[in-house]
């Protein structure tokens, strides 16, 4: 069966989500990224959790891509990963939804502490956070809970052409 416009593009957004977890893994590794997230003082904590992000980056990312290319081949078990992924991104959105006033309030509070070009970053980020989440997790389990969408994961059956091998008859 042919694959419809809106799942290469549901793939193709998924493979860039996907690199970019992983490049993120590896940039946030690198640079310490997500040792100052965190401030941890201990060394050793802070060792554990560079750790446990990185390779929350780094599974999430691969499992990304291999359920895109799973997508492109029509393989049913990518059409469930696809349906939990967008769950997770409406999950994502929605905490974001939630959290990100008190974040900015708090930015917002302390004004000297923070330059006008950083706090209009991090309104932006927070703007985006929301929305591509949200956007995407929607968007998805609109598709792929389609009939349509679903028919084209479903496993192929025989043909009535070929005899199944239970069919004595047939011999």
């Amino acid at each position: 069966m042919k694959r419809s416009r809106g799942i290469t593009a549901a793939a193709i957004t998924l493979m860039i989500v996907g690199v970019g977890l992983v490049c993120g893994a590896f940039f946030g590794f690198h640079n310490g990224v997500f040792l100052e997230t965190y401030r941890v003082k201990d060394s050793s904590d802070a060792v554990v959790h560079v750790l446990v992000m990185f390779l929350a980056f780094l599974g999430v990312g691969i499992w990304e891509l291999v359920t895109a290319f799973g997508i492109l081949r029509l393989w049913r078990w990518a059409w469930f990963c696809a349906l939990v992924i967008s769950v997770l991104y409406i999950g994502m959105g929605s905490w974001a939804v939630w959290i990100t006033p008190r974040v900015l309030r708090a930015i917002h509070r302390s004004p000297s502490f923070y330059p006008a070009w950083l706090i209009a970053f991090q309104y932006f980020a927070a703007v985006w956070s929301m929305i591509v989440p949200l956007g995407v997790g929607i968007w998805w389990l609109m598709l792929f809970t389609r009939p349509s969408v679903e028919a084209q994961f479903a496993n192929h059956t025989p043909s009535p052409e070929t005899p199944a091998a239970s069919d004595v008859s047939a011999l």
